[in-house]
């Protein structure tokens, strides 16, 4: 990659490269129609351990990659920001000594928590 987004030049990007063996086959959308249908509930609690294994496997991969670890720790961020949904980021975030967080959510906020 040559160009960040950024004019910044301190601006850099940290890649890890894909781990074919957490590739998923098909998607849990395709399965959902199915939760509604007998034993909804058993292939609901089925896809998501599914989900459960997948996202702790690729967390794992993160917090293993001591390479772009290193890079990250050298960058003496002072600010982490996290989505709610991907708890791998706290973990990131200890391990890299960031104590100042912020938490983001990509959907809506329920009205009986905006007050």
């Amino acid at each position: 990659m040559k160009e960040t987004g950024s004019h910044v030049k301190t601006v850099r990007y940290y890649f890890k490269a894909k781990n074919e063996s957490l590739k998923v086959d098909g998607t849990l959308g395709s399965q959902q129609g199915l939760v509604w249908k007998n034993e909804g509930l058993k292939k609901m609690k089925e896809m998501l351990d599914e989900m459960f294994n997948l996202k702790y496997a690729v967390c794992k991969d993160v917090i293993h990659d001591e390479e772009n670890l290193s890079k990250l720790k050298a960058e003496n961020f002072d600010l982490g920001i996290a989505e709610l949904f991907e708890s791998c980021g706290y973990g990131v975030f200890e391990l890299l000594g960031i104590k100042k967080i912020v938490v983001t959510h990509s959907g809506a906020v329920n009205g009986g928590f905006a007050w």
